[in-house]
């Protein structure tokens, strides 16, 4: 029965498992169109894939209400759920064995203004994966992050073609032609709490430290696992540039996110709070908008730096339709991600279902999972 009461709690509670990149957040509508979003970016989220993106801003965008929810895909993983042993540490784990295991939960409300843009962060995922049937092995790895980032991007050129009234027809025609460059950069606080490890299923180990809990509670338990607290600054700087022709946009940009990497400084436990790398991103898109209905393509190579299979950076996605509804297609390094999202002025819904890699090879154990998002009260007005 503790073995049971212990993989409950761990699954409810923790993170992550073998090799996966360990970005600080991600948008969902970034994940269900491949997460290629760094020349993109122009959500609530885009200070997490560039700074620079900021200089979109022209006027005045808030979004107060809002949060985004993510966990293993269970109909991808019907069959291993169904029926599912109660009580037997041996089935539990046969069934168990190289599915990752995921749950997340988190909320970024932001304010934008005319370059300027703070976003808060309240981010907890959970993820935990055994593998190795003949030793099997837990991995874990917690994190649960609070905090706020804040930056500013100035920009240089023309910008946006604005329209304008012909003198010979009274109807309004577009200039051709503007381009746009952007340089930005952002501050971020982070508090997180974690807990990272791998132990031997029936080792020693895990096994005192779960025999030595006679009413096996959740907070001594963690503790005893290395649950640390930890409070780190980090940097992040950007650079975008586009091109506008008629109703079409180029953007080509590139970001360095957590500057030399974002570390923290433990003030209560024992183990280590891990850093949030520093990735070096890059990407392009292109984006058509007519009155009633808009495309974008978009293509990145992130994380650059990381010393990842190359098939791994790789990123694209599409996102097309009217501005009520759209839909969202991609390709994450090697596993393909799609859904939709419904845009009623005031409300926002999205959903969908993508892969992620959580081995250390291409295509070597994907992880399946659906988000889900909402937004309540978003609005953004532009200054002429």
């Amino acid at each position: 029965m503790k073995w049971f009461c212990f993989l409950l709690l761990i699954f409810f509670h923790l993170q992550v498992l073998a090799q996966p990149v360990l970005y600080l957040n991600r948008s969902p509508r970034a994940l269900l169109s491949g997460d290629a979003y760094t020349a993109a970016a122009d959500d609530e989220y885009s200070q997490y894939y560039n700074p620079a993106s900021l200089g979109r801003v022209k006027g005045f965008a808030m979004t107060p209400l809002q949060a985004d929810f993510a966990a293993t895909n269970v109909l991808a993983e019907q069959e291993r759920l169904e029926n599912f042993p109660k009580k037997d540490p041996v089935k539990i784990a046969d069934r168990v064995m190289g599915v990752p295991l995921y749950v997340h939960g988190g909320t970024t409300p932001s304010i934008k203004m005319a370059g300027f843009g703070f976003t808060a962060l309240i981010n907890q995922s959970a993820n935990i994966v055994l593998h190795d049937k003949t030793t099997p092995v837990l991995d874990i790895n917690y994190r649960y992050d609070r905090g706020y980032m804040v930056g500013y991007a100035f920009t240089m050129g023309k910008g946006k073609p604005k329209k304008k009234k012909s003198k010979k027809k009274d109807k309004s025609v577009q200039t051709f032609n503007g381009q746009e460059t952007s340089i930005g950069y952002s501050f971020k606080s982070i508090y997180r709490d974690s807990l990272v490890g791998s132990f031997p299923l029936f080792g020693t180990e895990l096994v005192n430290i779960i025999t030595s809990a006679d009413d096996l509670d959740y907070h001594s338990l963690r503790n005893q696992l290395g649950y640390t607290k930890g409070h780190g600054y980090g940097h992040d700087i950007g650079f975008l540039h586009t091109t506008y022709r008629g109703n079409a946009e180029f953007s080509y940009a590139m970001s360095v996110l957590d500057v030399a990497d974002t570390k923290f400084k433990v003030y209560e436990g024992s183990g280590k709070v891990p850093n949030q790398p520093m990735m070096l991103m890059t990407g392009v898109s292109f984006k058509q908008d007519w009155a009633l209905f808009d495309y974008r393509l978009s293509f990145d190579i992130h994380p650059v730096n990381m010393p990842i299979e190359f098939n791994r950076k790789i990123h694209a996605g599409i996102e097309a339709g009217p501005k009520v509804v759209k839909l969202l297609a991609g390709y994450n390094g090697g596993y393909l991600s799609y859904g939709a999202t419904v845009d009623l002025y005031l409300l926002k819904i999205m959903a969908g279902f993508y892969g992620i890699e959580t081995g250390t090879k291409f295509r070597e154990e994907e992880s399946k999972r659906a988000v889900v998002y909402f937004s309540l009260l978003d609005f953004s007005f532009d200054v002429p």
